[in-house]
């Protein structure tokens, strides 16, 4: 028999374990999202620029979260200039890893 809605299957590990959790969701989006850039596929670079602005802004990221969505915008701009757009990636990367820092 399944447990109820909103219940999870297994139990909660230590709260350390569920941060350690999004550090590393967050280094592998921050790693995508280099390797999308370099490789030029803006497609890929906008759809994982929108996952991580909500994803940020569910685990309560602000300045990851307006990063993403800055980055966003950039890259739904008719006129995206590479420069600015390297920019935001940067600027979303620094908080990234801003934000691993300040929980180890």
């Amino acid at each position: 028999m399944s447990p109820p809605a909103g219940q999870n299957k297994e139990p909660l590990g230590p709260p350390g374990d569920h941060i350690d959790r999004r550090l590393n969701d967050l280094q592998a989006q921050t790693q995508l999202i280099r390797e999308s850039w370099q490789a030029g596929e803006m497609v890929q670079l906008r759809i994982l620029a929108s996952q991580l602005t909500s994803l940020a802004e569910g685990a309560g990221h602000a300045g990851i979260g307006e990063s993403a969505a800055d980055l966003e915008a950039v890259l739904f701009a008719e006129e995206a200039q590479a420069s600015a757009i390297c920019e935001k990636i940067e600027a979303l990367i620094l908080h990234c890893k801003q934000a691993s820092s300040a929980t180890k």
